[in-house]
């Protein structure tokens, strides 16, 4: 179970890693895309997260800024590789792997949950598994422009063909389901609350599912451009067992 740390905590972690750890040399740009509670921006305009304030403490020693990005110009600024930068909470894929550099694993979550409209949920649970789902021959699935959703989720979508329904967001894929343009969207549990109130789509309209078949979330990684010091993802890579998982002080 994924722990947060307070501000203590990371305070604490910083001081230990400062001493051990020698400083980075240049400034990295760190951007992260809207993925509540994991990475995102709060209510004042500050970068939070889960995943973020880990990423931070195991950055201890180096000048570094957070920037909010969309998927696409997160994925843009690292294939360019114009400075060092990195963004937080990537898929590993082979397509990345030819242009940038991924860290060791910062997280992993909980496996995808099928979102349908409340109003065709009794036909939905027919499916025994996510496969016979799948195979439906007129279901429209919802999907994010740019996103992997692991590898093996991506195998399975990918005979859907142009029943894939490419959308920007998340947000604008549930909108679509209570409008009835796709029949099923993915999203991973810890962020539903957030994309529901996000869209402004009330809870009873919709139904999550889950399946026995659904592949297991796969890890998640800093994605670096090739400018990225490679002394640097080692030492982020040495820092991050000391700062996972650690409890609230």
């Amino acid at each position: 179970m994924m722990r947060t740390l307070s501000p203590l905590g990371i305070g604490l972690l910083s001081a230990m890693l400062q001493a051990c750890a020698p400083a980075f040399a240049d400034h990295l740009l760190l951007t992260y895309i809207e993925k509540p509670p994991l990475y995102y921006t709060d209510s004042t305009g500050k970068p939070a997260g889960i995943v973020l304030e880990r990423v931070q403490a195991a950055l201890t020693g180096h000048t570094f800024s957070f920037q909010s990005r969309s998927p696409r110009r997160a994925i843009e600024e690292i294939r360019a590789n114009q400075v060092p930068t990195c963004s937080i909470g990537w898929f590993k894929t082979p397509e990345r792997e030819s242009f940038a550099v991924f860290s060791a694993p910062i997280t992993q979550n909980a496996p995808m949950l099928v979102v349908v409209r409340a109003t065709k949920h009794d036909s939905f649970r027919n499916h025994p598994s996510l496969s016979a789902l799948l195979a439906a021959p007129k279901l429209r699935v919802g999907v994010v422009a740019g996103f992997s959703y692991g590898k093996k989720l991506d195998d399975l979508l990918l005979p859907l063909g142009d029943r894939l329904d490419v959308a920007p967001s998340v947000s604008t894929n549930l909108r679509k389901l209570v409008a009835w343009r796709v029949d099923a969207v993915f999203i991973n549990a810890e962020e539903l609350d957030y994309y529901l109130k996000e869209a402004q789509i009330r809870v009873e309209d919709i139904v999550p599912l889950s399946f026995p078949d659904m592949p297991p979330e796969e890890y998640r990684y800093l994605m670096c451009s090739r400018k990225t010091p490679p002394g640097l993802i080692q030492q982020f890579n040495n820092a991050l067992p000391l700062v996972k998982d650690k409890p609230r002080s």
